[in-house]
């Protein structure tokens, strides 16, 4: 008795504190940034971005300005773009999401589904639609990643298929206080 004993104290001992590593680790992986504010688009730190990252694209994704609202289970854009203004709705939960974008003039709202997933620090939106090109319906693909840098401004990689529809951007975007 005494062996199982000992035994269980040991092993309750050398468990305990990866335990302890093991639920830290988990509460850390589990926070994640609050996208939260209003926020407007620096065209000088986009540019510097796109560099950072070998690319030449710096360029406008949630228009100039754009005001979100996040809670535990959604991400709420609202977007003002040359004079329209656009709401998109993002899950977090990684269930699909559906939103509209305004389609060419005269032509119908553009159907987008979107799922998001935390991976890290970085929130991955990845959209489908189709679009009208050189008349013909084409599948669209997007990746987006938004974090936040150190300086606290808000980042947004933006990578899609085809190139001809969706072109890849980095934005830069300061908090408005």
């Amino acid at each position: 008795m005494w062996t199982v004993i000992s035994s269980l104290v040991l092993a309750l001992a050398l468990s305990g504190p990866s335990l302890f590593v093991e639920a830290q680790l988990t509460s850390q992986s589990q926070a994640t940034p609050d996208f939260s504010g209003r926020w407007a688009v620096n065209m000088d730190k986009s540019a510097r971005l796109a560099r950072e990252a070998n690319s030449n694209t710096a360029a406008v994704v949630f228009g100039e300005q754009c005001v979100m609202t996040q809670t535990a289970e959604t991400l709420t854009l609202d977007i003002t773009a040359g004079g329209m203004s656009i709401q998109a709705v993002y899950r977090l939960d990684g269930k699909p999401a559906i939103n509209k974008s305004p389609g060419a003039p005269g032509q119908p709202d553009i159907i987008i589904t979107s799922t998001s997933r935390w991976i890290g620090h970085v929130l991955h939106v990845t959209t489908t639609s189709q679009s009208e090109l050189d008349g013909v319906l084409v599948p669209v693909e997007s990746l987006r990643k938004l974090w936040l840098t150190a300086d606290g401004d808000l980042a947004v990689e933006r990578r899609g298929t085809p190139s001809r529809v969706v072109s890849d951007a980095w934005t830069v975007y300061e908090r408005v206080k």
